[in-house]
């Protein structure tokens, strides 16, 4: 289902008149801007995961919230299914890693907004500045809190036969963090620095998209030691020119195939992309040796088309 459709499946669950107080997602990367934004028309409060997500039977205790003394202020249980997940969570020991928040997405429209004006800022600077802003963007990867898009259980590291590696495998980025890093980088423009610094107003001003958070650093899902100790819980898309970690199906998914929120920002992705070989379908997989490295498909986002080079013989010029 594509993003734009998110919001709009929900549209027959209420009526013409009223919107869902609360949605509460237990699927895991759904804390994510363009996520928000897709459900803005659809609901008043969006709790979701950043990052990977633990598998709780939160339905025990959410359903009494809902019949409680806040029952009439979603915002409230929001906050508080917030609070139930973390102390469930650190309840299990081991010291958990987890990333959760709590979105008011009648805010959602207007920090997509903001995203959109930074993503035509951002155009402009790699048509009239390319080697600055491609500094930058790589300079993100190593400043900003990155979230686990592959579903390997590790954060911008492949498990190779040869021991774990340094690579960026992870296409989502925390949206506050990364707008901070370009506000305050004298590698762009001056408008692209204003623009991140509206987003950044946007995501956590007096009137956030983010009204309440968790980040714990920790065990990961999948037995991984994990760093979640970025200041803020939302991701943003900001794929690498690599295949690594499935980024070639999903820059596919979200820039190619119709699946991703069409504007501004995406215009800026695949103008980003576009030099790089590996970085738009087709391509080579390089792993962070040098050598083809090849990895299955993770989290359930398969690509379903196959795309083969195209390769011509040229007819030798007669004399």
């Amino acid at each position: 289902m594509p993003l734009s459709a998110l919001g709009a499946a929900l549209e027959p669950a209420t009526p013409a008149t009223q919107r869902l107080d609360l949605i509460v997602a237990q699927a895991p990367l759904l804390g994510n801007l363009d996520v928000a934004a897709a459900l803005a028309e659809a609901a008043d409060y969006l709790v979701a995961a950043p990052d990977q997500i633990w598998q709780l039977n939160l339905a025990e205790r959410i359903l009494p919230l809902l019949s409680g003394v806040n029952r009439a202020n979603p915002q409230a249980v929001a906050r508080t299914i917030l609070n139930s997940y973390d102390s469930a969570v650190g309840a299990l020991g081991g010291n958990r890693a987890r990333s959760l928040a709590v979105y008011d997405l009648s805010q959602a429209l207007n920090a997509r907004g903001a995203l959109e004006t930074l993503g035509r800022a951002l155009e402009e600077d790699l048509q009239q500045n390319a080697a600055g802003t491609q500094a930058l963007l790589d300079q993100l990867p190593t400043t900003v809190q990155v979230y686990d898009s592959s579903a390997n259980g590790m954060l911008n590291m492949l498990s190779t036969p040869s021991g774990v590696q340094n690579a960026r495998e992870d296409a989502l980025f925390d949206a506050d963090e990364a707008a901070q890093q370009i506000a305050e980088s004298a590698l762009v423009s001056e408008t692209s620095r204003n623009a991140a610094t509206e987003l950044r107003a946007a995501l956590s001003g007096s009137t956030p998209l983010i009204i309440a958070q968790i980040q714990r650093s920790g065990i990961g899902v999948h037995g991984q030691q994990i760093d979640l100790s970025g200041e803020s819980a939302i991701s943003l898309f900001l794929p690498a020119p690599s295949r690594l970690g499935q980024q070639d199906t999903l820059s596919y998914l979200a820039l190619y195939a119709g699946s991703g929120w069409e504007g501004e920002w995406n215009d800026f992705l695949r103008t980003y992309l576009a030099p790089h070989p590996a970085g738009g379908v087709g391509g080579i997989t390089v792993g962070p040796a040098g050598n083809p490295y090849f990895l299955p498909p993770s989290g359930g986002i398969i690509g379903l088309d196959l795309w083969l080079p195209l390769v011509g013989k040229v007819a030798a010029a007669e004399e």
